[in-house]
This record gives structure tokens, C-alpha cells and sequence, in this order.
């Protein structure tokens, strides 16, 4: 992960973690979707200043030909990906209502007894 997707995924495991919606073993798919989330905002940058389409002139100026920037297809794919990954994490409100996260469970004297060992 670059830096950029690093700060993203310690701000989304503080605020999932908060709402008691991940747990370390949700890390591997938090960092995919910082990574993804990343390059889908690199790539609508570069979508916001080139454009959705390319224009290709003959030299006398007239347009020979117009063509669909090929980056629009890659940033359709990055944001599907990262509302499947939203939907998971509870990241948008109709996940969340979906989502049922079980309260902490009550003390269970034998569970800690295994976990501290025999003292």
C-alpha cells in the first residue's frame, strides 16, 4: 500500500472499529478496498481533466475520429468494487441497516479460565 491508501485504511479501521463493524480479521479486505479507493480517485482525476472521450483530428483540424477514454471502463470497474466492498463493511445506510453486530458477550468464567491458563 502507498501512503495515500495507508492514511485511508487507519482512517476507515478507526471509524469500522468504532461502530463495532470490523475486527482484525477484516484487515486484508480493508487494505483492498483503501488500495482500490486510491486508484479510483487517481483515475477520476485524470477522467475530470482529459475528459470521458478522446477526439482525434486529421491535420487540417476536422475530427477523423472519436473514441471513449479507455479509462472510463477502469473507473467503472474500481467503483463497482468499492460498493461491493461498502456494502460489506456496512459503509452506506441500507448496508448497515442490514448488518446485526452482537452485543459483547456477557463474562463466561470458564472462557476465562482457557484463555489465562491454569494459574
Amino acid at each position: 500500500m502507498n501512503a495515500e491508501a495507508r492514511r485511508e485504511f487507519r482512517r476507515l479501521t478507526k471509524e469500522l472499529t468504532e461502530m463495532k463493524l470490523v475486527g482484525a480479521v477484516d484487515s486484508n479486505a480493508l487494505a483492498r478496498y483503501a488500495s482500490t479507493w486510491v486508484r479510483w480517485r487517481k483515475i477520476s482525476a485524470i477522467l475530470d481533466q482529459a475528459g470521458p472521450v478522446r477526439v482525434f483530428r486529421h491535420a487540417d483540424g476536422t475530427i477523423k475520429d472519436v473514441q471513449p477514454n479507455a479509462l472510463v471502463s477502469v473507473e467503472r470497474g474500481l467503483s463497482e468494487q468499492l460498493t461491493k466492498l461498502e456494502a460489506a463493511f456496512g459503509m452506506n445506510p441500507a448496508a448497515r441497516s442490514r448488518i446485526n453486530v452482537a452485543p459483547p458477550a456477557e463474562s463466561d468464567e470458564l472462557a476465562d479460565f482457557i484463555r489465562r491458563g491454569r494459574q
